[in-house]
């Protein structure tokens, strides 16, 4: 498992996080924020999920449902 990090940015739409079970249980899965999970009622930053990337491209093919 890797070591949390401290959140420098929030979980808004576009941002890549690591997928999390709990404190410094971070593995290789990862996902994309499709919106803004930043504040309620996702608060994924109140859970610890620490983004550490953000889509810079092609985020509009990314979010198609």
């Amino acid at each position: 498992a890797l070591p949390d990090e401290p959140r420098v940015q929030s979980n808004k739409a576009g941002t890549l996080s690591f997928a999390s079970s709990g404190k410094n249980s971070r593995q290789t899965q990862v996902f994309i924020n499709l919106a803004d999970n930043s504040g309620l009622p996702n608060f994924l930053d109140q859970q610890g999920f620490v983004p550490f990337a953000r889509v810079t491209k092609g985020f509009d093919t990314v979010a198609k449902k």
